[in-house]
């Protein structure tokens, strides 16, 4: 049986030079960055979506609530972060009026937010939300379990983000590269990072010490989607 067969497997070794470089024409012309975001809610999770007009990457993080001056806020200051690294700069940020309170602190941080008007919406957010929403019901109906846990749901909506990012977008501002390698420096892994279903059951190794003792050499557990920085689950 796999759980008493299985050894350990002696990991790859990481490489310098596994990022991406950006080519510099695309830095010198798309180097500020206009977000567009909105805050969704599916079965009493909380998540923030946005994207980036021309780049087209799309993010989704996950909110414990939806406080502007400390959780939204940190998710809004970890998206700039992760877009400085590259050398890009977040200039613009359109938004709908609930997003207004913190609206000072981003100007103050020379981040124009554009507030649309009350019961309005940003056309690129809704539509982003809207895709989410159908990729992560389709995760949902084709998983086998009657009844999924919270961790579980939060991880259906985080993965359906993936195929949006993941190959170059047909409106994008390259034919080649993807949105997340734009961003990220990161190129999707289909053989590896695609290989199992999100929501399946895997066995997991685990290396016991010490290793002459009758202890499984697995356990069981639930796929929750791609981990990028190791190239698996």
């Amino acid at each position: 049986a796999v759980q008493g067969k299985t050894t350990r497997v002696t990991p790859t070794h990481v490489r310098d030079d596994a990022l991406i470089p950006l080519p510099r024409p695309i830095l010198d012309v798309h180097r500020l960055v206009t977000l567009c975001m909105d805050i969704f809610m599916v079965d009493g999770l909380y998540f923030l979506y946005a994207i980036s007009r021309n780049i087209r990457y799309s993010s989704i993080l996950a909110l414990s609530d939806c406080r502007m001056h400390s959780t939204v806020w940190d998710a809004i200051r970890s998206l700039r972060h992760l877009y400085r690294l590259r050398g890009f700069r977040v200039k613009r940020v359109h938004a709908d009026p609930q997003f207004r309170p913190i609206k000072g602190r981003l100007q103050g941080r020379g981040v124009h937010m554009h507030v649309c008007t009350a019961n309005g919406h940003v056309p690129e957010a809704e539509r982003g939300i809207r895709t989410t929403k159908e990729k992560s019901r389709c995760l949902h109906a084709d998983s086998p379990f009657a009844r999924h846990p919270k961790l579980l749901k939060q991880h259906m909506i985080l993965h359906s983000m993936v195929p949006m990012i993941a190959l170059p977008h047909r409106d994008g501002i390259s034919q080649t590269l993807s949105p997340q390698t734009i961003v990220t420096g990161l190129r999707h892994n289909y053989a590896k990072q695609s290989a199992t279903r999100i929501g399946a059951y895997c066995q997991f190794p685990v290396n016991p010490e010490p290793t002459n003792t009758m202890t499984l050499r697995t356990t069981g557990g639930i796929a929750l989607g791609p981990d990028p920085e190791v190239d698996g689950h």
